[in-house]
């Protein structure tokens, strides 16, 4: 098991994706685990699909804060455990799991920083 960095009850949803979302993957299973909104915590298992990512479990968690001059500031934390597939090292792997993380965290601040921008503020919105 290799471990990373990087409630409304809806858990055991699943979704299937294609090929467009997920990097090296045609197909892509996943179960939503926690949603918790007050909270702000998400988690999910990939149960099947055509990839490299086995077993493959995460949690994101938002974090808001302000800084000294009044902003508003976002940090977005996700971890994960995935088994190393045969054939495969535990750096390929990481560096994989860490790509597609980092592939969904830009989308995800792309999605946000285009409603800050949209809200006729400035940008200046609080987007957590």
């Amino acid at each position: 098991m290799l471990r990373g960095r990087g409630i409304r009850d809806a858990s055991g949803e699943h979704a299937l994706r294609g090929r467009d979302q997920r990097p090296s993957a045609n197909t892509s299973r996943e179960r939503l685990d926690l949603l918790d909104e007050g909270r702000r915590v998400t988690g999910f298992s990939i149960t099947g699909g055509e990839h490299r990512l086995r077993n493959y479990k995460s949690v994101t968690t938002v974090h808001g804060f302000e800084r000294g001059d009044g902003r508003i500031w976002t940090v977005v934390l996700e971890s994960y455990v995935v088994d190393v597939p045969e054939g495969n090292t535990e750096e390929d792997t990481r560096l994989f799991a860490d790509t597609v993380i980092k592939l969904n965290l830009q989308k995800l601040a792309s999605i946000t920083e285009g409603m800050s921008r949209s809200s006729g503020d400035g940008g200046n919105s609080t987007v957590i």
